[in-house]
């Protein structure tokens, strides 16, 4: 149903990507094993900084309130900016919110391997991911067709990786986080699927992991 309650006592987990379109995902594995997506935050043409205080240190005091996390991320988090090498986003994660950031897999096929294979995975008989419809929209967005690659005309690939846009940036924070889940690193891959199409991650059909989606 809409509305996944936040639990206590259960692992938490925040998945980050940077860049002008900042972006945050609130994750929880549940005592039945399945992964619930609680809230999706992605900022628009802002740094780190703004986006912490306008998204989501206001959520953190709204609907998180004694949770501990871990946090995984773009590994460019890392990076230091060239106008003030005292600063990175993992370090300013660090001081803003008390997070530990631990990078995930750079290596692309281990981020789709993981992506493919958290939303093929069942849970006695249940998705193994279920979101909240309302709040994790642009994830949802992303996973439904936005995030893709690029093509020509007659429908062939261009690039090795998805397009570079707003939906790319729910879908790389969710590959991040959910390949260190799975332990995928880029060395250890799990099987996918022969009926998802290997060239169009917007083929996924993704109504049946959404909570409360309809039939």
């Amino acid at each position: 149903a809409d509305g996944l309650p936040v639990l206590s006592g259960v692992d938490s987990f925040r998945w980050w990507d940077f860049g002008l379109n900042p972006t945050c995902c609130w994750f929880q594995l549940t005592p039945l094993g399945t992964l619930h997506g609680l809230d999706v935050r992605v900022g628009q043409n802002m740094g780190l900084e703004q986006f912490l205080e306008r998204e989501v240190l206001p959520l953190q005091g709204q609907r998180y309130q004694g949770v501990r996390f871990l946090d995984t991320g773009d590994p460019a988090g890392f990076q230091r900016e060239q106008a003030n090498s005292e600063v990175s986003c993992a370090i300013l994660l660090r001081q803003r919110i008390g997070a530990s950031l631990r990078p995930g897999p750079i290596e692309w096929s281990a981020r789709r391997d993981a992506v493919k294979s958290s939303l093929t995975r069942l849970v006695g008989g249940r998705p193994f991911v279920q979101m909240d419809r309302e709040r994790c929209r642009p994830l949802i967005r992303a996973l439904r067709g936005g995030w893709r690659y690029a093509t020509d005309g007659s429908g062939r690939v261009l690039n090795a990786t998805p397009v570079k846009d707003i939906h790319s940036h729910p879908g790389d924070a969710y590959g991040y986080g959910v390949a260190l889940l799975q332990g995928i690193t880029g060395t250890r891959r799990l099987p996918i699927p022969a009926v998802i199409p290997e060239h169009v991650i917007g083929d996924w059909d993704y109504r049946w992991h959404v909570a409360g989606a309809r039939r």
